[in-house]
């Protein structure tokens, strides 16, 4: 039984509170630093394209759909896709009369203490003792790796490390950048822990409980299925090998997850055979895992403790169930973030929780070593003083915290440099609500890439390029648009505008910057909206 002290909660939460102010100072003051005649976007310099692709599936729920549709990309499809995720925010935001934005924000707040309550039981599992509970969560929700590094030392690697731009690998980063990072994380800490309390003490409720954490994982984020499902796996053969018998109750219970997997395995595949911009999201939907240094660096000096304490689990002559799931964690998710995938990158997410368990062992085997040194326990180890204890933090916050601090202070200031990536002109926020209100449903916008983006989520209008990954052939077609704009003549530019069923122009300042044409003067497009920051003109196919 999992027992927590009132005083254990007490200090959650009062790391919540501290978790909860560092991941939204950022965009309270975006949101205070908005230019009277623009509106905030919530962008960050993390995954800042894939946030429209979440507003508009917010969007699309508050319009009346449930199942969703790519407006990122112009070939004609119907609503196919079911994500129970962005279903439950949109429904949020409709139910509340919300926006996108405030959905989007207020879901990852309201998120949150349940991510850390299923952090700190899994970390009450593997320690008894309440000093190790804490710092464990301390390191989990706060630690990063040496990528800060990169700004003054590192430019001339060709790679970055993964602590600067893979927000899913960290703990902190997922719940600053999206709620359904948060909710992933989630379930495969609750899916591992169900696991355990299971091979524990045989009890169907755990089973069905992990069952559903499943299932509504793999439904919307169907990634972390290899992770779940091969270190299980692993871990129980190693218990039969050590055990020399096989339990049957172990392997019942990874068949009823099997069992709860397939619908939505089958779901997906589904998808991939009938609909032909699936297949392109998903062919062009490339992750891979940056170098190995990269990603020692993304984790830096966790990596090293990490290994310490999993030295000392290997080394021991009796290793209990705790200490070979540990192992088997920290080994097969290591060794699939480099297995063959395409979106082998993704599977970094929940690797930071077996490194930073490990890594406690670690510390508290080199604090007890460490001890018996005269120096050291002269200077780090005699009664506690306030000067000790201010240079451990600062240790911490440079070893640990230094490039969550970094992403923070950089988005910090690019929120208050009026940034055209952050802010959107009202002006433009108008044109692009006028497509919604007053095109139909099924038209198809060109513009440039980057209002593009925001044209799918704002006006739920399908474009013709918004996305590197979510458009179908956006290689293809961002040259298509370069010569659009910059190389083609009338006819081609008719032939391009008919062949790819394009029925309106968007002309903002993007494609003015692009355009060696003016539209107006143009004969086939017709100006129908206009204000001082957009133009919006319909292709008329005059033959």
């Amino acid at each position: 039984m999992i027992k927590i002290a009132f005083q254990e909660w007490k200090f959650v939460g009062l790391m919540g509170v501290i978790l909860i102010l560092l991941t939204f100072l950022p965009i309270i003051i975006g949101q205070i630093a908005t230019p009277s005649d623009s509106v905030f976007l919530g962008r960050q310099t993390l995954n800042s394209p894939d946030l429209s692709v979440y507003y508009s599936s917010i969007e699309q729920v508050k319009s009346g759909h449930y199942l969703f549709k790519n407006f990122f990309t112009s070939e004609p499809h119907s609503y196919f896709i079911f994500d129970p995720f962005w279903l439950i925010i949109g429904l949020f935001a409709k139910i509340f009369s919300l926006s996108s934005f405030l959905a989007y924000q207020i879901s990852r707040f309201l998120l949150i203490p349940i991510l850390l309550v299923a952090a700190y039981y899994l970390i009450a599992f593997f320690f008894q003792e309440k000093i190790k509970r804490k710092i464990c969560f301390i390191f989990l929700l706060f630690s990063s790796g040496m990528g800060w590094l990169y700004g003054f030392s590192l430019k001339n690697f060709p790679e970055i490390p993964t602590d600067l731009w893979v927000p899913e690998a960290f703990f902190f980063l997922s719940c600053y950048n999206s709620p359904h990072f948060i909710v992933s994380l989630t379930l495969i800490i609750l899916i591992f822990l169900l696991s355990l309390l299971s091979f524990e003490r045989y009890r169907p409720v755990y089973s069905l409980a992990a069952g559903f954490c499943v299932l509504f994982l793999s439904l919307f984020h169907p990634y972390h299925l290899p992770t779940i499902f091969g270190v299980l796996l692993v871990f129980i053969i190693i218990c039969f090998l050590k055990e020399k018998k096989i339990n049957f109750n172990y392997l019942k219970y990874y068949f009823i997850l099997l069992l709860f997997a397939l619908p939505a395995v089958f779901y997906h595949f589904w998808l991939l055979q009938n609909f032909w911009v699936r297949q392109q999201h998903f062919f062009q939907n490339i992750c891979l895992t940056p170098s190995l240094l990269m990603v020692l660096l993304g984790y830096g000096f966790l990596s090293i403790f990490a290994l310490i304490g999993a030295y000392i689990l290997i080394i021991k002559k009796v290793k209990s169930q705790k200490d070979i799931f540990l192992l088997s964690w920290l080994g097969i998710q290591f060794f699939l973030i480099y297995f063959p995938f395409a979106f082998q990158r993704r599977l970094l997410e929940g690797l930071q929780i077996p490194l930073v368990i490990l890594a406690v062992f670690g510390l508290f085997f080199l604090k007890d070593y460490l001890k018996e040194k005269p120096i050291f326990r002269k200077y780090f180890f005699s009664k506690d003083n306030l000067l000790r204890k201010i240079f451990f933090l600062w240790l911490f916050l440079i070893c640990f915290f230094g490039s969550n601090l970094t992403i923070l202070l950089n988005d910090l200031s690019l929120y208050l440099k009026d940034n055209s990536r952050i802010y959107l002109k009202k002006e433009e926020q108008k044109a692009m609500l006028w497509l919604k209100n007053n095109t139909p449903e099924e038209s198809a916008i060109l513009s440039s890439l980057e209002n593009g983006n925001l044209i799918a989520a704002i006006s739920l209008r399908q474009v013709y390029l918004g996305h590197l990954h979510q458009t179908a052939q956006s290689s293809k077609k961002k040259e298509g648009i370069e010569r659009f704009f910059k190389k083609s003549n009338d006819a081609e530019k008719i032939f391009f505008l008919k062949e790819n069923g394009i029925d309106y122009l968007y002309f903002a300042e993007e494609e003015k910057n692009q355009a060696l044409f003016s539209p107006g003067e143009k004969e086939y497009l017709k100006k129908v909206y206009g204000n001082n920051e957009a133009t919006i003109y319909q292709y008329r196919d005059n033959q």
